[in-house]
């Protein structure tokens, strides 16, 4: 066995250059004498704009002010940004001298060692026989190494923690102008300088904003827009910088641009969408007419009526920003952007009758999230009652938000309806009548196959409908004043039959017959009953009654129409799976079995036969009516009381007789001999043919 003298440990010096950090440090000390300086002379006679008068040195003095402030906060950052970096100079410089100690005991130990080794006799025989003398030097040595290796590592821990702390002091400071001490600083620093000392910096911040727009006239790549976005971010939510992207774009290069997005190289997460996002909220339009600005925000980038799919990924485009912005994390769009564009993809998807989503296949990597849902989640938000309202004013928008299912139980749909019901403008009455002509007109028949309305959505709906109704009761008052005589106006009676669907929701009929009863009470004469029997304060609450038994019998004739078409589904799926099945497998080779099926139809419940059950609805007649107007007979003598109470029912007659009741399908009677006729069929035997003309005669 023999002992080997060991290598020797390198003992490295720390990594930073001294010499460098030490023109660091005396650059630092000249940035804080220079800033202590302007700060000084700003805070002097110079900050009152001398010669300078009226509104024009007031301006002077707020900008000289703010730009003495935001001295003195960059010179007190700079300072104790200098203070860390001198005391970091002094750290790197002691740990420098502690290395060099060890260097230097490290070459005295192995020349001392070696000294004494020298000094055995046999050195050979020695170190093949681990002679004591010789193993006692070689681990003292190692052990001199060890211990070397642990405080080597401590002087370098401790220039890194130093380090640590000087990075977090660094970045401290910068936080004065708007840094994080991080890459992209320059960008964050312009604009947050700009934005304190506003004017110095709009030019600059709208030169880049033009520079961006420019990217997107050169060839097509995802990966370098990304990347040219996530460096522009901090400077997106300048409005300089969003006014010159915007203007640098034009409307023609916007819609380039979200045709670009919709074709699904960008995700709603992506660096790209999260600018765009940004700067469309920034920007703000002048208020001239035909303003870049204001042209690109303002345009119209979904034709409804092209067949094409040019419009689709427009449409697929403004969808990924409406999720970038739902997510907040990158701020949001106006709510005026997001209404115009909500009305132009639900527009376009009525007029096709799809969505963008599902008419056009996306070859990028990212699939497009659907839209419409994501208009109706923005709207809804608070600060956006506005353009909930203006939404839905339109009914082109109704037919579509009430044609779809909502995986959320509608409860983004419902916040979107109560907004705009708590618009108290125009447009919020206008909203409300518009969704209740088009539930009126969806669900008027009955039956779910003729309308675009499905019933789930529209009973969802229904409360939120209600208690809009309570912002604006006019809408409904109107209406049923005008169906007490007999007749509706054009749209009338849609809004009122969709008023009787609401009513199917008991707690939005409580709603509505309260504020009802809130408007006649408010009515001159109303609690003294010196009205006439036609009076609206009288007619219209006995009209709300009819409306209710409209609706009660609305239900059942639904509830029939659905039970008639789930029959009607079962008998198509068993005809064209085992009816199919059947005629295959039998025919001539096996007539038993053509014959079997009718019976097996009958078991399973798949012969088209259904029933609709008894209508448990609630009952609303004339005595209902006659109760209605105690409200405002309080003070009525019996006379009165009594001629209100038959105009309260020649109210509710011509309200039935405006709108009829809905009549619900005749459910099927199959008799008992029909299977066997058909099986006779299949088996061509004759006495079955008097089975059937028994059955003729016997229905």
């Amino acid at each position: 066995m023999s002992v080997e003298m060991p290598d020797r440990l390198p003992l490295d010096m720390p990594p930073e250059s001294p010499e460098a950090l030490d023109d660091v440090v005396h650059d630092v000390a000249g940035a804080v004498f220079h800033l202590s300086v302007l700060a000084g002379a700003l805070a002097g006679p110079a900050a009152q704009a001398p010669g300078w008068l009226g509104d024009d040195a007031a301006a002077a003095a707020l900008q000289v002010g703010a730009v003495a402030t935001l001295a003195r906060q960059a010179a007190d950052a700079v300072l104790a940004a200098m203070h860390r970096l001198s005391a970091h100079l002094d750290c790197l410089h002691e740990a420098r001298r502690d290395v060099a100690a060890l260097q230097r005991e490290q070459q005295e130990d192995f020349a001392a060692a070696w000294v004494r080794l020298a000094r055995i006799e046999a050195a050979q025989l020695a170190v093949m026989t681990a002679a004591p003398e010789w193993v006692g030097t070689v681990e003292e040595l190692r052990a001199s190494e060890a211990s070397r290796r642990r405080r080597h590592g401590m002087v370098l821990e401790r220039v890194t923690d130093d380090a640590a702390e000087t990075a977090r002091v660094l970045a401290d400071a910068s936080a004065a102008v708007g840094g994080r001490g991080g890459p992209g600083d320059a960008d964050r620093v312009l604009a947050h300088v700009a934005a304190r000392l506003p004017g110095w910096g709009d030019a600059e911040l709208a030169s880049r904003g033009l520079t961006f727009a420019d990217l997107f006239r050169q060839p097509f790549d995802p990966a370098r827009l990304d990347a040219q976005a996530r460096e522009a971010a901090p400077l997106a939510g300048s409005q300089a910088f969003a006014d010159g992207l915007l203007a640098g774009l034009g409307e023609e290069g916007m819609r380039d641009l979200l045709t670009q997005v919709g074709d699904g190289d960008f995700g709603s997460g992506s660096p790209l969408a999260a600018l765009l996002v940004r700067a469309i909220g920034a920007a703000e339009p002048a208020s001239r007419a035909h303003e870049p600005v204001g042209d690109v925000l303002e345009a119209a980038y979904v034709d409804a009526a092209d067949p094409g799919h040019d419009s689709d990924r427009i449409v697929l485009g403004m969808a990924v920003l409406l999720a970038a912005a739902a997510t907040g994390r990158s701020g949001t769009l106006p709510p005026s952007v997001i209404g115009r564009w909500g009305r132009q993809i639900i527009g376009r998807e009525h007029a096709q009758g799809a969505s963008a989503v599902d008419r056009l296949n996306v070859l990028g990597p990212h699939e497009p999230p659907d839209p419409v849902p994501l208009v109706v989640d923005l709207l809804g938000r608070p600060g956006a009652t506005d353009e909930a309202a203006a939404l839905l004013t339109q009914q082109d928008v109704w037919k579509v938000l009430l044609a779809r299912e909502w995986p959320d139980g509608c409860a983004g749909l419902a916040r979107l309806v109560r907004g705009a019901g708590g618009d108290t403008g125009s447009a919020g009455g206008t909203a409300l009548r518009s969704g209740l002509e088009v539930v009126g007109a969806g669900l008027a028949h009955g039956d779910p196959r003729e309308g675009a309305v499905l019933r789930t959505t529209a009973a969802a709906l229904a409360l939120p409908l209600a208690e809009g109704l309570a912002a604006h009761p006019f809408v409904a008052v109107g209406a049923l004043e005008v169906v007490v005589d007999g007749a509706t106006e054009d749209g009338n009676g849609d809004m009122l039959r969709g008023l009787a669907f609401m009513t199917t929701d008991r707690t939005a009929a409580v709603l509505v017959e309260g504020v009802l009863r809130e408007w006649a009470w408010h009515e001159p004469g109303a609690l003294a009953g010196t009205l006439p029997a036609s009076h609206p304060v009288v007619a219209v609450p006995a009209a709300y009654v009819a409306l209710q038994e409209y609706g009660q019998r609305l239900a059942h004739t639904l509830d029939a129409f659905e039970a008639k078409a789930a029959a009607e589904d079962r008998q198509w799926r068993w005809n064209g799976e085992i009816g199919l099945l059947s005629n295959f497998v039998g025919g001539r080779l096996n007539p038993l079995v053509v014959a079997a099926e009718p019976f097996l139809a009958q078991a399973f419940d798949a012969d088209g036969s259904w029933e609709a059950g008894p209508d448990r609805g609630l009952v609303f007649d004339r005595h209902d009516a006659a109760r209605s107007t105690g409200g405002v007979t309080l003070l009525a003598d019996e006379a009165a009381v009594a001629a209100l109470e038959r105009g309260a029912r020649a109210a509710f007659d011509g309200t039935v007789d405006a709108l009829g009741m809905p009549e619900p399908p005749k459910a099927p009677k199959p008799h008992p001999f029909d299977p066997f006729i058909d099986a006779g069929g299949a088996l061509g035997t004759t006495w079955l043919d008097d089975l059937a003309r028994l059955r003729r005669r016997h229905p």
